[in-house]
């Protein structure tokens, strides 16, 4: 018993369960059971690879069809042109026409109240922008001074509360089809 100690001690691999009971082999065969194994079907059926090919095929069908449907539709629609039609239906006019004159002024003050419907948006957003400014100002001097107090009473500097994200500028996303001064909408200074 004492070699089986040293022998095991000097192992490298893991640790044994050793014991000094007298057991013999016969009492340790009912003690040890064998493993049971499950019995595997004698007959397994072999899968249909082609049905997955099948799939594989009809998805990338499936994908390219949704394309060519969505450039198709695009080509049909086409972009929303901010031109005026002058002459619509195709159909020419004396361009002294009072008609057409009429319909000239609607399709200008149109576009002017457009314009201005623009502009009182970015407006609104500047107002927006400012205040988020001014109460992001406001928290970050609440911060500064709740830390010089935690660091005055001994916390650690990496115990500190983290600073606070400064907020990022809202975009205006409905501008219309023409993307005029989105370049001054998206600009934060920062």
């Amino acid at each position: 018993m004492w070699l089986l100690g040293v022998g095991l001690a000097n192992t490298s691999s893991g640790s044994f369960l050793v014991t000094k009971a007298h057991v013999t082999h016969l009492e340790m065969k009912r003690a040890i059971h064998p493993p049971v194994l499950e019995c595997v079907p004698g007959k397994i059926a072999t899968p249909d690879w082609s049905l997955l090919d099948k799939h594989a095929l009809l998805s990338k069908f499936t994908c390219s069809a949704l394309e060519m449907n969505h450039t198709l539709h695009e080509k049909e629609k086409g972009k929303k042109s901010d031109r005026t039609i002058l002459f619509p239906g195709g159909k020419g006019r004396h361009l002294t026409d009072v008609e057409l004159i009429k319909q000239k002024r609607e399709l200008e003050d149109t576009k002017a109240q457009e314009e201005a419907e623009k502009e009182r948006k970015r407006a609104n957003l500047e107002e927006c922008w400012k205040a988020m400014l001014e109460e992001y100002e406001h928290t970050i001097t609440e911060w500064t001074t709740g830390c010089q107090t935690l660091r005055a009473a001994g916390v650690k500097v990496k115990d500190l509360p983290k600073k606070p994200k400064r907020p990022t500028k809202p975009k205006l996303t409905e501008l219309g089809d023409n993307d005029e001064g989105q370049d001054d909408v998206d600009d934060d200074g920062s």
